[in-house]
């Protein structure tokens, strides 16, 4: 509801192209709290790309149910394999403009993502990643994509909260990142990267996904 919100306005005023808004959920009741932690459990398990038992721990005892991680892989397959035909089957959708939106651990999956399919999606907004997470995989992964790769092509939307160095090292992880994808030159890739001031991890969704999708959009 956020994003189509966001892109309704914009797209009247004739800055941004129609687009198609497809948000990726859990089914769940009327049960506010339950719903909550049906939606925190199972994304732990979609948006993370290798196993941590010490988060599956610490997930459990808060949400007091199994709380899996690690299964990205099998995630990625789903929108390759089952969602993006359908919507593309079934709606007027370009496959040459697809966008993929994600902050947290969202980020964190398009991050993960960008490396494993690059040419899945032409678009990452890719907002305060979760990118220590699993030893700092990604940072990982990317290593070994350049060692193998010289182009990577996709543009990517990087952003962040100056207040998130308060809690965590997502800010730092984030600036870091970014200088590292600039330092590589990747054939085809581009690169465009903000950060909001005065905005923490939570504050920070809004404006970042405004801005992301402003310039993913832009005719």
């Amino acid at each position: 509801e956020m994003v189509a919100g966001m892109v309704h306005p914009v797209s009247l005023c004739g800055s941004i192209h129609d687009a198609i808004i497809v948000g990726i959920g859990y089914p769940q009741g009327d049960d506010a709290v339950e719903a909550f932690r049906v939606n925190f459990t199972r994304r732990n398990a979609d948006l993370t790309p290798v196993r941590d038992e010490a988060e599956e721990q610490g997930m459990e005892a808060q949400h007091k149910r199994p709380a899996p991680t690690g299964d990205s892989a099998n995630f990625l397959k789903f929108l390759q394999n089952e969602l993006i035909p359908m919507i593309e089957r079934d709606f007027r959708a370009d496959p040459a403009k697809r966008i993929l939106a994600g902050h947290s651990y969202g980020g964190l999956f398009g991050a993960y993502t960008l490396f494993e399919a690059p040419e899945l999606f032409e678009s990452y907004i890719i907002g305060s990643p979760t990118l220590s997470y699993g030893d700092r995989f990604v940072f990982q992964q990317e290593e070994t994509y350049s060692r193998g790769h010289k182009s990577l092509p996709a543009k990517v939307y990087l952003y962040a909260g100056d207040e998130e160095a308060a809690n965590d090292t997502t800010l730092t992880d984030t600036l870091r990142f970014g200088a590292l994808l600039e330092s590589r030159h990747y054939e085809g890739f581009i690169l465009k990267k903000t950060l909001f001031m005065d905005d923490n991890h939570c504050q920070v969704i809004v404006p970042g996904f405004h801005w992301g999708l402003s310039h993913a959009l832009r005719k």
